[in-house]
């Protein structure tokens, strides 16, 4: 009678071994799979605290980085001079021009030659004025029939003084030193270089002119080179005093 029961207390220990491990197995792939889910979803599983209650984190976009040449760092206060760090990153070099000194004393030479340019061509105007006073005079005394030649000397001394005045004024003016570039414009400027230069070829062409009309004496062309001349002379006068009076007003 005891055998009995002592058979199935040994039969249920057995039975019970046999699926307490198959017990195990099957609640480890119910945790399993509940950790699954919860990571699928974004939420993380912490122990002893429902999934529901876990907030979620967003995930955290990287900020790209951004380029040398988009950068926002520059300085508001910069005037151009400084060196620059790498070469050809700056194009704004300090050029020997853009130093003060050197252009406060290139003005200073500029002013001085130009305030000599002035007086030489003030002078070279009165002097001209002169020479073509006498040199009409000059050629009513030859061709006019008194013949007294009492105006030649005078006209050639004259005529020497206003060419040597002019090409000293004219090279004043060519070699004055310039801080700066200036471009060609309609100005004051212009029509004085220009009513300049029609002066310089008008004094060039008396130049040739009166040595060939004194070279002609008894030629019966003498007077129309001697009327050439004289004509040569008051529109080379014209000429600078246009460009004298296009600084004046």
């Amino acid at each position: 009678m005891i055998a009995r029961p002592a058979l199935s207390i040994v039969a249920g220990l057995l039975v019970l071994s046999l699926l307490v491990p198959r017990l195990a197995l099957a609640q480890d792939a119910m945790d399993a799979a509940s950790g699954a889910g919860a990571a699928d979803a974004g939420v993380p599983a912490v122990a002893g605290v429902p999934a529901d209650a876990a907030t979620p984190t967003p995930p955290v976009a990287a900020t790209p980085p951004v380029p040398a040449d988009k950068s926002m760092d520059f300085d508001l206060f910069d005037d151009g001079t400084k060196k620059p760090t790498a070469p050809g990153l700056d194009l704004r070099l300090k050029s020997p021009n853009q130093n003060p000194e050197l252009i406060a004393r290139i003005s200073r030479r500029r002013r001085l030659i130009l305030q000599l340019h002035q007086g030489f061509g003030f002078a070279t105007l009165v002097a001209l004025a002169a020479t073509v006073v006498i040199g009409q005079l000059n050629y009513v005394d030859k061709y006019g029939g008194n013949f007294t030649n009492r105006y030649a000397t005078p006209h050639e001394a004259l005529a020497t003084i206003s060419t040597v005045l002019f090409a000293t004024d004219a090279g004043l003016a060519l070699f004055a030193p310039s801080a700066y570039k200036k471009p060609i414009r309609a100005d004051a400027a212009l029509v004085h270089k220009i009513m300049m230069g029609v002066a310089a070829a008008g004094f060039i062409a008396e130049i040739i002119l009166g040595p060939l009309t004194a070279a002609k004496g008894g030629d019966l062309n003498q007077r129309s080179f001697a009327l050439g001349h004289v004509v040569t002379g008051y529109v080379t006068f014209a000429s600078m005093l246009g460009g004298y009076l296009s600084y004046v007003f």
